[in-house]
């Protein structure tokens, strides 16, 4: 990170074990709720059941909560054991306040943003090379949005120790993961006079928007504290009578740490392929895909996935169905906006000249 903030390992601490799942998100809300202490684990596992209302989203088990707060919430410094499976916060006035306003922030991100899963951007909660990987992946976006102008790839690759890694090979294999998602890409540059070629990495436009509001309220949290409208939102999700915003949590949490159906996958493909015959000569992005996919899906309760579509694009562009053509383009940074990220890169996808007449 370019600097220093107050409160700066707590959070890190909470991305890397616990705000990097829609579930654990969810949880920590629970725990953050007044009411008796310590929590036992079946006080616990009544209050997450009650919150759901009558339909029963997410069927936490004993083994699953003990887990969950042993190896996610003790580990970030959230909860502490007085005594053998009793919980209580382990956070002063101002921590919690700091706390509550990240579970807020990224329960509402969630909800806002139903096409990407948090732990897409944040990744899973394991290590590679010294850094677990949402403190890394936090690192690397923090570096693109203060550093807009283009990042020649193996000078971006040689600042691995700027982000915690022990070795280059171990950041190249995060950035690596990343690009198989789709957050970000790279491009060749064909050098001018007697100069070398080289590689430019940049952030992807399929991945942009939610990536920056979720960049831009963590970066908030970091340099000012907590925020009263999270902390509000983290309050509402567990203290109100509406409980659609906690179930909608749960069930994003639910879409995403399942596979999709294949029915569903074999549905998709058949819908794009017919999307693209009907609009041969026409160029379509991925957000017209997804919103033509959207409209005819029966569930409108979750998008349909934006890495799920990508892959999907992807196969059918190998079975010669489509043709991709990436382009890149400029996005002039101001005093407004600042941390727009100087170039972007975009997908189009259009019927391959071989598949024309296909059925």
């Amino acid at each position: 990170m370019s600097e220093t903030a107050p409160h700066q390992e707590l959070l890190l601490s909470s991305l890397d074990f616990v705000l990097n799942t829609e579930r654990k998100t969810a949880l920590a809300a629970v725990m953050m709720t007044p009411g008796d202490t310590p929590h036992t684990t079946a006080a616990i596992l009544q209050k997450f059941r009650s919150r759901q209302g009558d339909e029963i989203i997410w069927q936490l088990t004993s083994g699953d909560c003990s887990n969950y707060m042993d190896n996610s919430l003790k580990l970030a410094g959230i909860i502490s054991e007085p005594s053998h499976r009793h919980y209580e916060l382990g956070l002063d006035g101002e921590e919690e306040a700091l706390v509550g306003s990240a579970v807020g922030l990224v329960a509402k991100w969630s909800i806002d943003y139903p096409m990407v899963s948090v732990q897409e951007l944040l990744g899973p909660t394991r290590s590679r090379g010294g850094v677990r990987a949402p403190r890394g992946r936090f690192g690397i976006y923090d570096y693109f949005f203060e550093h807009p102008e283009p990042q020649r790839y193996a000078d971006f690759i040689g600042h691995y120790g700027e982000f915690g890694y022990k070795t280059r090979e171990s950041f190249a294999g995060e950035i690596d993961v990343m690009k198989q998602v789709g957050i970000i890409t790279t491009r060749n540059v064909v050098s001018q006079g007697h100069e070398p070629n080289f590689a430019e990495i940049m952030l992807t436009e399929e991945f942009y928007e939610p990536l920056r509001a979720l960049y831009q309220g963590l970066k908030q949290l970091f340099q000012d504290g907590p925020h009263p409208g999270h902390l509000a939102y983290m309050h509402a999700l567990c203290h109100g009578e509406d409980k659609t915003n906690f179930r909608a949590l749960l069930a994003k949490g639910r879409f995403f740490s399942s596979p999709i159906d294949d029915e569903i996958l074999k549905s998709w493909r058949t819908r794009v392929v017919a999307l693209m015959q009907d609009t041969p000569e026409q160029s379509l992005t991925l957000h017209t895909i997804r919103e033509a996919l959207q409209r005819q899906t029966i569930s409108n309760r979750l998008a349909v996935p934006t890495a799920q579509l990508l892959k999907l694009l992807g196969d059918l562009e190998e079975d010669g169905w489509l043709r991709s053509e990436r382009s890149y383009f400029r996005v002039e940074s101001s005093d407004s906006a600042p941390e727009v990220i100087d170039l972007r890169s975009r997908n189009t996808y259009r019927l391959s000249d071989k598949a024309r007449g296909r059925r």
